[in-house]
């Protein structure tokens, strides 16, 4: 638990910066609603991966907003 507290943190503030500066590629924010009353994380691919429970929940999420 302790290292998906920190990448919620760090996906927020990485989110945060592309939001400021934006992005040469395409970004794709996806959602979990699992995890601490729902995270979200960016990936460069529109297929969930879902990092907060790796293998047992890899494709749980969705996609919430795609970032050009």
């Amino acid at each position: 638990d302790h290292q998906r507290e920190h990448f919620k943190t760090l996906s927020k503030d990485i989110t945060d910066l592309v939001a400021i500066t934006g992005t040469k590629n395409t970004l794709y924010q996806q959602f979990c609603p699992m995890y601490d009353k729902g995270s979200a994380w960016l990936s460069t691919k529109e297929e969930v991966r879902n990092p907060y429970y790796g293998s047992r929940m890899l494709k749980c999420g969705k996609v919430q907003k795609t970032i050009q």
